[in-house]
């Protein structure tokens, strides 16, 4: 299954779950979506591809959803500190 989260409501809880419509429990290894915004496609360890099919309401957020995750992104404060060196592809 595929799980899709609301930033802006719950951090914790998924809502909406995609499930593999064989009823397989494997681990996924890629997923992209379309340009739309309105399929899922999925790849698992055993090679199968799946592809969802995602509801308007949560393929295209409302325009103040959109705004409120992106006031929140902005927010955020890294976690570790980056030298110049770092920053310019240094490891």
């Amino acid at each position: 299954h595929v799980d899709l989260w609301n930033l802006n409501k719950n951090m914790e809880t998924p809502v909406l779950r995609c499930e593999n419509p064989n009823g397989r429990k494997i681990a996924l290894n890629k997923c992209s979506w379309s340009a739309d915004g309105r399929k899922l496609a999925t790849g698992d360890l055993e090679g199968t591809l799946s592809v969802y099919m995602v509801d308007r309401s949560v393929a295209q957020p409302r325009n103040e959803d959109f705004q409120q995750f992106q006031d929140r992104i902005r927010q955020l404060k890294p976690i570790v500190h980056r030298s110049p060196v770092e920053s310019r592809g240094n490891f």
